[in-house]
C-alpha cells in the first residue's frame, strides 16, 4: 500500500478562499437578505391590502343592495304616508275601523301636530268601550289601515263585575310626510 503524502497548510490557498468566502458573505449574500426581507415584507403588504380590498368590495356589494332596499321601503313608505294637510282623511279611517270593529267610541282627540325636520308626528288618544273581540277588532283594523300606525300605549279594563265589555284607552301616534319642505326632495333622492 502506497501511502501519499498530502501537504497540509498550504496558506496560499487557504487564505484568498476564505477571503472571498468572507467577502461574498459581506458584500453579496447579507445585503442579499436584507433585500429579499424587504421584498418578502413588501409582498406582505401587498397580499394583505388585496385580502382588505376584497373585503371591502363584499362590504360594498352588501350596502348597495341594502341601499337599495332602503330606497325600495322609502318608495313604499312614501307611497302611504298621508300628508299633514290630508290628516283629516286619516281620521276618518280610524273612525271607520272604529264603527266596523263595532265598538262604542268615548274618546277621538288627536293632539298637536309636532313637526320634525322632514316628518311630523301626530298623536291621537283613542278610548272605547266593548266586548274583548271587538277592541281586538279594532286594534287589528288599525293595523291593517296602509299608514303604520304605533300605539304607544294601551291600557285594557274589565267594565264592571258582570259585563263581559272592557274599556280600552289606546295612544296612537301616527307620522305624516313634511313634503312641503323643498329641500326634501334634494336630500331624500
Amino acid at each position: 500500500m502506497m501511502r501519499h503524502n498530502v501537504k497540509r497548510g498550504n496558506w496560499r490557498v487557504t487564505v484568498p478562499l476564505a477571503a472571498g468566502s468572507i467577502a461574498y458573505v459581506a458584500f453579496v449574500f447579507l445585503p442579499g437578505q436584507g433585500t429579499t426581507t424587504e421584498l418578502r415584507r413588501q409582498i406582505r403588504d401587498k397580499q394583505e391590502h388585496l385580502a382588505q380590498a376584497q373585503s371591502v368590495g363584499a362590504a360594498l356589494v352588501a350596502s348597495e343592495e341594502e341601499l337599495r332596499m332602503a330606497k325600495q321601503h322609502r318608495a313604499q313608505w312614501r307611497k302611504n304616508v298621508p300628508r299633514v294637510a290630508h290628516l283629516s282623511e286619516l281620521f276618518a279611517g280610524i273612525h271607520g275601523v272604529e264603527k266596523r270593529s263595532g265598538v262604542q267610541t268615548v274618546r277621538f282627540d288627536p293632539q298637536p301636530v309636532v313637526r320634525r325636520a322632514y316628518l311630523s308626528e301626530v298623536p291621537v288618544s283613542l278610548g272605547c268601550v266593548g266586548a274583548f273581540a271587538e277592541v281586538f277588532a279594532l286594534l287589528y283594523g288599525l293595523e291593517c289601515l296602509p299608514v303604520k300606525v304605533w300605539v304607544k300605549r294601551m291600557h285594557l279594563e274589565k267594565v264592571g263585575s258582570d259585563s263581559g265589555n272592557v274599556q280600552c284607552r289606546v295612544d296612537l301616534l301616527i307620522f305624516a310626510d313634511n313634503r312641503e319642505k323643498k329641500d326634501y326632495v334634494k336630500k331624500s333622492n
